[in-house]
């Protein structure tokens, strides 16, 4: 097994990894992988005090719940990986990148 990242360089990698690989694997998993893997991403966001990033967590894991599929999740998973690049933020942020998921989403309910 490999050792665990030490530095928060290494944990901020890995985090932008696992988010890849859950933006990547998306259309393919089954809603209870999708929420394996989300829980995943949370867990590593609040390891590395990444609030945006937790937020935004919480909110696609709602929307899995709640039936949505691999379309009306990738603006999540988009402002999950907007988030990883712009790193550790305040809750102002998360609040913005969350408005620019639910702007995303209005095109869907049309």
């Amino acid at each position: 097994m490999p050792a665990s990242p030490k530095t928060d360089a290494e944990r901020q990698g890995l985090l932008r990894e696992r988010i890849d690989r859950l933006s990547n694997e998306l259309a393919i998993l089954a809603p209870a992988t999708m929420s394996g893997r989300i829980a995943e991403v949370r867990a590593m966001a609040v390891e590395v005090g990444w609030a945006p990033l937790g937020a935004i967590t919480r909110r696609l894991e709602a929307a899995v719940a709640s039936g949505a599929g691999p379309i009306a999740a990738r603006p999540f998973v988009e402002a999950l990986r907007d988030a990883a690049v712009l790193g550790p933020a305040d809750a102002a942020l998360s609040q913005s990148i969350l408005a620019s998921v639910n702007l995303r989403l209005a095109g869907f309910d049309r």
